[in-house]
């Protein structure tokens, strides 16, 4: 219910208050009683971007997603890092093999290090080179 004891028709986010069936930004991004929109749980801040890739949204809180590793915990060797739930060796391992695919027509050249093609970065040539000049 809203402030006014009418229902919400929009569902808010973690701290935002429902004024006239409308949400307006709370304080602290906390969940509150009796003023703030309220359902069984929070939600999680879709406005702020939700969780992170490596988490879900589990009864309104962000939550590790269950892998073989995960980001939170560091569950990977010193040479590895989680990748997509997978522990993968970083440029300190040998062979050339790339166990998930470079993206953006870069080239695997190592284990598990993508030469990127000009204007991308990341370990996966997933991301645009910012600094990049044209």
């Amino acid at each position: 219910l809203c402030e006014d004891n009418r229902p919400c028709y929009e569902i808010c986010d973690v701290g935002e208050r429902c004024y006239n069936l409308s949400c307006s930004c709370g304080s602290e991004g906390k969940c509150g009683k009796g003023e703030l929109c309220q359902l069984d749980i929070c939600m999680c801040g879709r406005k702020r971007g939700g969780c992170r890739p490596h988490e879900d949204c589990i009864n309104g809180m962000c939550v590790c997603k269950t892998s073989s590793c995960d980001q939170c915990n560091n569950s990977c060797k010193s040479n590895e890092i989680c990748l997509d739930g997978t522990c993968v060796c970083t440029n300190q391992c040998q062979n050339a093999f790339c166990p998930l695919p470079c993206l953006n027509g870069g080239r695997c050249t190592g284990f598990y290090q993508c030469t990127c093609r000009r204007g991308w970065q990341g370990l996966r040539c997933e991301r645009r080179d910012i600094n990049l000049e044209n």
